[in-house]
Protein backbone atom coordinates (compact mmCIF):
# COMPACT_ATOMS: atom_id res chain seq x y z
CA UNK A 1 0.00 0.00 0.00
CA UNK A 2 2.64 2.15 1.00
CA UNK A 3 4.72 1.90 -2.80
CA UNK A 4 1.35 3.05 -4.18
CA UNK A 5 0.93 5.77 -2.15
CA UNK A 6 4.27 6.96 -2.80
CA UNK A 7 4.23 6.89 -6.82
CA UNK A 8 0.53 8.54 -6.68
CA UNK A 9 2.30 11.46 -4.51
CA UNK A 10 4.52 12.27 -6.96
CA UNK A 11 2.53 12.75 -9.60
CA UNK A 12 0.18 14.60 -8.02
CA UNK A 13 2.63 17.08 -6.26
CA UNK A 14 3.82 17.32 -10.41
CA UNK A 15 0.40 18.04 -10.76
CA UNK A 16 0.18 20.23 -7.93
CA UNK A 17 3.39 22.37 -8.67
CA UNK A 18 1.74 23.17 -12.47
CA UNK A 19 -1.40 25.20 -10.54
CA UNK A 20 -1.72 28.72 -9.88
CA UNK A 21 -1.73 29.98 -6.21
CA UNK A 22 -5.40 30.09 -6.05
CA UNK A 23 -6.28 26.66 -7.63
CA UNK A 24 -3.47 25.21 -5.03
CA UNK A 25 -5.40 26.83 -2.36
CA UNK A 26 -9.04 25.47 -3.58
CA UNK A 27 -7.08 21.57 -3.41
CA UNK A 28 -5.99 22.21 -0.38
CA UNK A 29 -9.34 23.83 1.24
CA UNK A 30 -11.03 20.71 -0.64
CA UNK A 31 -8.73 18.27 0.98
CA UNK A 32 -9.43 20.07 4.82
CA UNK A 33 -12.81 20.37 4.64
CA UNK A 34 -13.11 16.32 3.39
CA UNK A 35 -10.25 15.50 6.41
CA UNK A 36 -13.36 17.71 9.19
CA UNK A 37 -15.87 16.21 7.39
CA UNK A 38 -14.63 12.28 8.21
CA UNK A 39 -13.77 13.30 11.68
CA UNK A 40 -17.49 15.19 12.27
CA UNK A 41 -19.07 11.92 11.11
CA UNK A 42 -17.14 9.71 12.98
CA UNK A 43 -17.77 12.19 16.20
CA UNK A 44 -21.15 11.56 15.60
CA UNK A 45 -20.91 7.79 15.20
CA UNK A 46 -19.34 7.43 18.43
CA UNK A 47 -21.40 9.25 20.42
CA UNK A 48 -24.62 7.83 19.03
CA UNK A 49 -23.16 4.14 19.62
CA UNK A 50 -22.50 5.29 23.44
CA UNK A 51 -25.86 7.12 23.76
CA UNK A 52 -28.71 4.84 23.64
CA UNK A 53 -31.57 6.98 23.47
CA UNK A 54 -31.08 11.05 22.28
CA UNK A 55 -34.54 12.16 22.63
CA UNK A 56 -33.21 15.56 23.28
CA UNK A 57 -33.89 15.32 27.50
CA UNK A 58 -37.61 13.96 27.01
CA UNK A 59 -38.28 17.62 25.10
CA UNK A 60 -36.86 19.49 27.46
CA UNK A 61 -34.08 20.75 24.82
CA UNK A 62 -35.59 21.19 21.27
CA UNK A 63 -32.27 19.95 19.76
CA UNK A 64 -30.35 16.29 20.01
CA UNK A 65 -27.16 15.63 21.13
CA UNK A 66 -25.25 14.85 17.89
CA UNK A 67 -26.56 18.29 16.70
CA UNK A 68 -23.44 19.34 19.10
CA UNK A 69 -20.70 18.06 16.67
CA UNK A 70 -20.03 21.06 14.38
CA UNK A 71 -17.87 22.00 11.54
CA UNK A 72 -16.17 25.28 10.51
CA UNK A 73 -14.97 25.21 6.79
CA UNK A 74 -11.27 26.01 6.23
CA UNK A 75 -9.55 29.03 6.24
CA UNK A 76 -6.59 31.11 4.91
CA UNK A 77 -4.51 30.62 1.87
CA UNK A 78 -2.40 28.06 0.67
CA UNK A 79 1.00 29.53 1.48
CA UNK A 80 -0.04 30.11 4.57
CA UNK A 81 -1.37 28.05 7.27
CA UNK A 82 -5.09 26.53 6.70
CA UNK A 83 -7.32 25.11 9.32
CA UNK A 84 -10.57 23.53 9.60
CA UNK A 85 -12.42 23.22 12.70
CA UNK A 86 -14.37 20.70 14.40
CA UNK A 87 -15.60 20.96 17.79
CA UNK A 88 -18.10 19.77 20.34
CA UNK A 89 -19.16 22.80 22.23
CA UNK A 90 -22.28 22.91 20.29
CA UNK A 91 -24.41 26.08 19.94
CA UNK A 92 -25.46 28.79 22.63
CA UNK A 93 -29.19 29.05 21.09
CA UNK A 94 -32.24 29.54 23.65
CA UNK A 95 -33.91 26.16 24.04
CA UNK A 96 -30.35 24.10 22.88
CA UNK A 97 -29.21 21.28 24.89
CA UNK A 98 -26.08 20.69 22.81
CA UNK A 99 -23.43 22.25 25.84
CA UNK A 100 -24.29 18.48 27.39
CA UNK A 101 -21.79 16.97 25.21
CA UNK A 102 -18.46 18.35 26.60
CA UNK A 103 -19.74 16.89 30.07
CA UNK A 104 -19.92 13.89 28.27
CA UNK A 105 -16.62 13.74 26.81
CA UNK A 106 -14.39 14.94 29.58
CA UNK A 107 -16.52 13.85 32.34
CA UNK A 108 -17.65 15.56 35.73
CA UNK A 109 -15.67 15.59 39.16
CA UNK A 110 -17.48 14.04 42.02
CA UNK A 111 -20.33 16.74 43.28
CA UNK A 112 -21.24 17.25 46.92
CA UNK A 113 -24.61 19.02 48.40
CA UNK A 114 -23.37 20.99 51.60
CA UNK A 115 -27.01 22.16 52.31
CA UNK A 116 -30.37 21.44 51.85
CA UNK A 117 -33.22 24.29 51.84
CA UNK A 118 -30.80 26.91 53.04
CA UNK A 119 -29.47 24.81 55.87
CA UNK A 120 -25.93 22.69 56.41
CA UNK A 121 -25.72 19.84 56.29
CA UNK A 122 -23.65 18.14 59.05
CA UNK A 123 -22.21 15.12 56.06
CA UNK A 124 -22.17 16.60 52.73
CA UNK A 125 -24.86 14.70 50.37
CA UNK A 126 -22.85 12.95 47.58
CA UNK A 127 -24.76 14.08 44.05
CA UNK A 128 -22.69 12.09 41.70
CA UNK A 129 -20.76 12.22 38.72
CA UNK A 130 -19.99 11.77 35.43
CA UNK A 131 -17.55 9.28 33.67
CA UNK A 132 -15.93 10.38 30.29
CA UNK A 133 -17.18 8.73 27.58
CA UNK A 134 -14.02 10.23 25.32
CA UNK A 135 -15.99 10.10 22.15
CA UNK A 136 -14.51 12.92 20.14
CA UNK A 137 -11.21 11.30 21.60
CA UNK A 138 -11.22 8.17 20.35
CA UNK A 139 -13.21 9.83 16.65
CA UNK A 140 -10.31 11.64 16.54
CA UNK A 141 -7.49 8.66 16.95
CA UNK A 142 -9.58 6.69 14.43
CA UNK A 143 -9.53 9.19 11.47
CA UNK A 144 -6.13 10.39 12.34
CA UNK A 145 -4.17 7.38 10.64
CA UNK A 146 -6.63 8.15 7.42
CA UNK A 147 -5.54 12.19 6.97
CA UNK A 148 -2.88 11.61 4.58
CA UNK A 149 -4.88 9.33 2.63
CA UNK A 150 -7.64 11.75 2.64
CA UNK A 151 -5.51 14.69 1.30
CA UNK A 152 -3.88 13.00 -1.35
CA UNK A 153 -7.25 11.51 -2.75
CA UNK A 154 -9.30 14.75 -2.59
CA UNK A 155 -6.07 16.84 -4.07
CA UNK A 156 -6.17 14.64 -6.96
CA UNK A 157 -9.47 14.74 -7.59
CA UNK A 158 -9.41 18.48 -7.25
CA UNK A 159 -6.47 18.87 -9.77
CA UNK A 160 -7.77 16.54 -11.75
CA UNK A 161 -11.17 18.33 -12.10
CA UNK A 162 -9.39 21.69 -12.96
CA UNK A 163 -6.85 20.12 -15.32
CA UNK A 164 -10.72 19.12 -17.33
CA UNK A 165 -11.47 22.54 -17.08
CA UNK A 166 -8.29 23.86 -19.11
Amino acid sequence: MKGGLEANLVKTFEEFSQLTAKEMSKAVKRALNKAAATLQQQTKSNLSSLIKSDTGGNGKYNDKLKDSVLRRGSKGFYDEELTAVVHIMGTQTTGSGTFRARFLEKGTKPRYAMEYKGQPLQKPRYLGQIKPLWFFKSANQMVEPQLEQIYITEIDKTIQKINATK
